[in-house]
């Protein structure tokens, strides 16, 4: 039996594709927030915080990403006090990184979240 097994992780290179990915999405819309993206640890890749977004908004992407790899799930279930906006990202059915959003609109939120996980080929959220 090996004593180490393979294990994918989402590179700088691709969060940076996500976050890139974010950013023009909500410049299309004129929204103002942050875009997180983390490994699959929930550790931090990649970070950003457009003009006009509120310093609020930036603990909750993080917190979104980061409870997104944590758990494998999006964000914004029953009960869940962070609301939408976090997504694990899945390449061939592992977990390989997560990405947070917050604009201060939750369906906004899942919208670019949605859209920077779109720009990795083959990713999913399940």
């Amino acid at each position: 039996m090996a004593d180490t097994v393979p294990h994918a992780r989402l590179s700088h290179s691709g969060a940076l594709k996500a976050l890139n990915a974010a950013v023009r999405r909500a410049g299309e819309v004129s929204a103002a927030g942050v875009a997180a993206v983390t490994d699959d640890s929930g550790r931090l890749l990649a970070f950003v915080r457009l003009d006009g977004s509120s310093s609020l908004s930036a603990d909750i992407a993080v917190d979104r990403a980061t409870r997104a790899a944590a758990l494998g799930t999006a964000t914004g279930g029953e009960g869940d006090p962070l609301g939408p906006g976090g997504l694990p990202v899945f390449l061939d059915g592992g977990l390989v990184g997560a990405i947070g959003i917050d604009t201060g609109d939750a369906p906004l939120d899942l919208d670019i979240a949605r859209t920077a996980l779109a720009a990795l080929p083959g990713a999913t959220e399940a």
